[in-house]
């Protein structure tokens, strides 16, 4: 922004750069979105999450304000015709290619541990499963696995020692 403001800004307009912070909840997520759009934003780099852009991309889609999210990658926002664009690959994109390069690599029986937080559902289920339809289309074999929250006392070792109960060819842990 200084860069192109000491260039003369955007056809002659400055640019300033408004902060705000999605948090950690939905509520906080659309309360950082109402002040951007109150503030007559005319884009917003964001949101960073899945969760936050399912919360705000209806306000964004309501008052025509492009979201440009280089991290929210939930296939439910994938292929819309709305005001956000993904930079990143959708999940359904993602998952199919981790399972095919899996697959490339001889895996054929996989234990997947997820991570269930709440507050950002709407990508871990997308990720585990959608890895794991995809996994399965090729043949693959889906072990059972763990649900688990991450939090500082979580040994993660445990979980993965769970997974390799069944003698899996991989772990994934989403």
């Amino acid at each position: 922004a200084e860069q192109r403001n000491a260039a003369g800004g955007v056809q002659g307009r400055k640019l300033e750069l408004l902060v705000q912070d999605s948090g950690m909840s939905p509520d906080t997520a659309r309360t950082a979105m109402q002040a951007l759009l109150d503030a007559k934003v005319d884009a917003v780099v964001g949101p960073f999450s899945s969760f936050a852009a399912v919360a705000v991309l209806p306000m964004a889609n309501q008052a025509g304000v492009v979201l440009v999210s280089p991290n929210a990658t939930a296939s439910e926002l994938a292929g819309q015709d709305d005001q956000m664009l993904m930079l990143s690959t959708s999940t359904r994109d993602a998952t199919r290619a981790y399972a095919e390069r899996l697959w490339q690599r001889g895996h054929r029986r996989m234990a997947v541990a997820t991570s269930v937080e709440a507050r950002n559902a709407v990508f871990y289920k997308a990720w585990r499963d959608e890895f794991k339809a995809a996994f399965r289309a090729l043949g693959g074999e889906i072990l059972p696995g763990a649900d688990f929250t991450a939090d500082a006392e979580l040994a993660y070792q445990q979980v993965v020692a769970n997974l390799l109960v069944g003698q899996p060819d991989g772990v994934m842990l989403v």
